[in-house]
């Protein structure tokens, strides 16, 4: 198994291709949409970015990695 993890910040899903977006603003990530899998929902278990990519890589929330703490 392949697994190719894109993390794009403030991108818009509704402005892809891959989305039903009508206008061809996402060419190469269609490309790379048409061949794998989409998902619809996601939820962020922190804000900002940082702890929130922390939790995805590590399945620990911010209280416990210590990431983006103040």
């Amino acid at each position: 198994m392949r697994i190719i993890y894109f993390d794009i910040d403030t991108l818009r899903p509704d402005h892809l291709g891959c989305y039903r977006y009508h206008r061809n603003t996402s060419p190469n990530i269609d490309k790379v949409a048409n061949e794998g899998s989409i998902f619809t929902n996601c939820y962020a278990s922190d804000a900002p970015c940082l702890p929130s990519r922390a939790s995805l890589f590590t399945g620990r929330f911010r209280i416990h990695t210590g990431i983006g703490g103040d």
